[in-house]
């Protein structure tokens, strides 16, 4: 089980990932003009596309952290699947149930 101050590094690395990409295409290119709602946007989109296919977020995987299956089915661990992080992203930024590699 990763620490707490690695799994909030990797958030915040996240985090700042999708503050880039939403200042590079949302905000006309000012920092005044950056919309919190497309930064939000753009930081769920990554965790639902890459929790499932790279077992992390950008930030999860840098720091050696990556998102394990809490459930076993037939012996093998079952896929993390795109609902886990659509569900749990806007509702939390603490990332649960990460494991250091």
């Amino acid at each position: 089980m990763a620490r707490v101050g690695r799994r909030l590094a990797a958030v915040a690395i996240d985090w700042a990932i999708a503050t880039v990409i939403s200042y590079a295409f949302f905000s006309h290119g000012s920092w005044a003009n950056l919309n919190s709602w497309a930064t939000t946007i753009v930081f769920v989109v990554m965790q639902v596309l890459f929790i499932p296919t790279i077992g992390g977020g950008i930030g999860h995987r840098l720091l050696g952290l990556r998102v394990v299956p809490v459930r076993v089915v037939s012996g093998r661990a079952a896929w993390v699947g795109p609902w886990r992080p659509i569900v749990r992203s806007p509702n939390s930024r603490a990332p649960c149930g990460t494991t250091s590699t």
